[in-house]
């Protein structure tokens, strides 16, 4: 399998985590996580909103796919898989076979849609196996002061996880370490991607008064931590 040639795709409702669920609620954090995991190197990439819908998909679509073009990844060679959620592909009744705004996003930059059959979970196993490890190692036991304490925790731990924390199931290796080994030419930078607020990729006129908490957007651009130099 080459670098970055089938993904897989999943939200995480994190309403039921109930060691977070207070401070969503007391801080306003958001109820999803939007997750890309790649297959060959088992990296994570993933984001934040406060509705699971196609725009939010199709923003954090967007938001990936901007990324792996700064680092020379033609997305007409490459894959995401997902499962047949709204978000993905649509309401399930619609009555129209117009795409979805994923779809779309998706169809523009040429990247190929997979999707698994209806009840069939195990086949999203790599992204729901890291949904299960960062609600342990992250959501059930930090605490968070604010929405900017919490954007730079969550930034830490995809760093973590990317850099440094090895997987039993990949022969105890992290994903850089995969990465330097099987893919030696690849910029390491590749798996740093700051998580961010989808809500801050919307256009000017969609955006709402940021509510106490929030980080506010500027208009025509929005707010990401400034990644840090990979770990050497």
């Amino acid at each position: 399998m080459k670098f970055f040639e089938q993904s897989q795709i999943d939200t995480k409702d994190l309403s039921d985590i109930y060691q977070y669920w207070p401070f969503m609620r007391r801080l306003r954090l958001p109820r999803y996580e939007f997750t890309l995991r790649e297959l060959s190197t088992g990296a994570c990439f993933f984001a934040y909103a406060d509705r699971n819908n196609s725009t939010y998909a199709s923003l954090f679509a967007q938001y990936v796919i901007e990324h792996l073009k700064s680092y020379g990844i033609k997305t007409a060679t490459i894959t995401w898989q997902t499962d047949n959620g709204s978000e993905f592909i649509g309401p399930v009744r619609k009555k129209s076979s117009r795409p979805s705004a994923f779809e779309k996003e998706l169809k523009a930059n040429l990247i190929e849609h997979g999707r698994i059959p209806p009840r069939s979970p195990h086949l999203q196993g790599d992204v729901e196996s890291f949904h299960r490890i960062v609600e342990d190692e992250l959501y059930r036991i930090e605490w968070y002061k604010d929405h900017i304490e919490f954007l730079g925790k969550v930034y830490a731990y995809q760093l973590y996880f990317s850099y440094l924390r090895k997987s039993r199931y990949r022969e105890n290796q992290s994903p850089v370490e995969i990465l330097r080994e099987r893919f030696p030419r690849m910029d390491e930078g590749m798996l740093n991607l700051p998580p961010i607020r989808l809500e801050t990729l919307l256009p000017s006129s969609y955006k709402k008064k940021p509510k106490s908490g929030q980080i506010s957007t500027r208009k025509g651009g929005y707010h990401v931590p400034i990644p840090v130099q990979p770990f050497r």
